[in-house]
């Protein structure tokens, strides 16, 4: 290779290796926004749960809107 192919090749890998660095950013966003949206899925089932199991042993609503943080609505939705 000459000069300027050789100049060319390390700039060609220069940019694939900046390409795999995005794309491994990029993964890693994806997979903590998925696990950040997984969690506060399963808190507000944890909630509802709780909540349904406190109405079922006679807690009033509005100790169960209290305790839980969660609205009449959320509740009875």
């Amino acid at each position: 290779l000459n000069d300027m192919e050789k100049q060319e090749y390390e700039k060609s890998i220069l940019e694939y290796e900046d390409v795999q660095e995005a794309l491994a950013y990029q993964r890693k966003l994806g997979k903590d926004e998925g696990f950040n949206d997984g969690y506060e899925k399963g808190r507000e089932e944890a909630l509802l749960q709780t909540a349904k199991r406190l109405l079922e042993m006679g807690f009033s609503l509005s100790d169960v809107v209290k305790v839980t943080g969660l609205s009449e609505g959320e509740l009875l939705g």
